[in-house]
């Protein structure tokens, strides 16, 4: 029996308010992305250089001149920059985040047609979505596709969330700190 994917969203907690008392259902889309794992390997070699560039990017930023010139900030933004690190950008810079793209898998020239629109920071209620919103493709929209798909194996995307935790088990590692517990604010 398939169940209709916005009344699971909303029983799930995949909402978002539009005020502090109208929670809306996200829209889950009935069709997927299958995407090989070679797609998956560079699309993750692709998010972690471009985080490591713009680490670098922001380490440099306060001092290099000629980067302020190519990169102008508004007063406004350069403020908020000298108070989120005053001494400076600390390596490593930890952000969890995603890569956001116009990307055509199904198209054997997708490389070509890759475009990176933007690495967006994650919020703790999309960390919850993700996961929520894949099962629900597993348990009712997988199984409809499964039979097409002959021999191919299907699996879902990593959960977000224990990425999130390994995440901040490394970063702890790195700067020298056990990880004992964490609070989202």
């Amino acid at each position: 029996m398939v169940v209709n994917l916005t009344e699971a969203a909303t029983r799930q907690g995949i909402v978002i308010y539009s005020d502090p008392k109208t929670a809306q259902p996200v829209r889950i889309h009935l069709v997927p992305w299958l995407l090989t794992r070679a797609q998956c390997r560079y699309l993750q070699t692709l998010g972690i250089r471009l985080r490591r560039v713009l680490n670098r990017l922001l380490r440099r930023y306060v001092e290099d001149h000629a980067l302020q010139t190519v990169l102008p900030l508004t007063e406004d933004e350069r403020t908020w920059l000298t108070q989120l690190a005053p001494r400076g950008f600390p390596e490593p810079m930890t952000v969890f985040e995603r890569l956001d793209t116009i990307l055509m898998v199904e198209d054997p020239q997708w490389l070509r047609g890759l475009r990176i629109l933007e690495l967006n920071s994650t919020g703790v209620g999309c960390i919850h979505f993700m996961p929520v919103a894949n099962q629900l493709i597993a348990e009712q929209v997988l199984p409809v596709f499964q039979g097409s798909l002959g021999s191919v194996r299907c699996r879902m995307t990593a959960d977000p969330r224990t990425l999130l935790r390994r995440l901040l088990e490394t970063h702890a590692k790195a700067i020298g700190r056990r990880m004992r517990s964490i609070a989202f604010v």
